[in-house]
């Protein structure tokens, strides 16, 4: 829905989503630097403590917004939140098959055919987060030009009702 609001509010709304924009693009220059400088698995890891790191700023701002912030700003920041689940999925996903390529490797013998199994299972792993990362490169660029069209999804409409004050435009 199209909502009446101050040309003010447009940069504050824009910033929840291009920080998460940020951080997508962090995530696809830290992995592979990472990987290239052959830390391991950390080096899948750490990228995704960095954007752990962002998902809790963007937590930690909507709910000062929540108190007392703009709705229209506050309908942002919470949209980009509940767009990071789908990242959360694809980082537990790449984890969780990371987690199964070290156990495979401390059972396995090295020189073992099997070892190499465990070795394509952690770059296979990387795979649900990248297909992620992309997904929300799209979504996230939707959500970009919902603020630039003053719009709020309905649903999130639905679960936060706006003030009083806020006149939403029937077209």
């Amino acid at each position: 829905m199209v909502v009446d609001i101050d040309e003010a509010l447009v940069k504050p709304a824009k910033a929840a989503h291009e920080l998460f924009m940020v951080n997508l693009g962090s995530l696809l220059l830290l992995g592979p630097m990472a990987i290239l400088l052959g830390i391991g698995r950390l080096g899948i890891v750490l990228p995704i403590i960095v954007s752990l790191l962002f998902i809790l700023f963007t937590w930690m701002r909507s709910r000062s917004l929540a108190q007392s912030g703009p709705w229209f700003v506050h309908m942002h920041w919470r949209l980009a939140l509940h767009n990071y689940r789908l990242l959360i999925i694809g980082f537990a996903l790449t984890l969780l098959l990371l987690f199964i390529s070290w156990g495979l490797e401390q059972t396995l013998d090295p020189h073992s055919p099997s070892h190499f199994l465990a070795i394509a299972l952690t770059r296979i792993g990387v795979m649900p987060t990248i297909i992620m990362i992309f997904a929300c490169f799209v979504i996230e660029n939707g959500a970009l030009n919902q603020v630039l069209r003053h719009e709020v999804p309905d649903r999130m409409i639905g679960f936060f009702p706006p003030p009083p004050g806020v006149v939403i435009k029937t077209e």
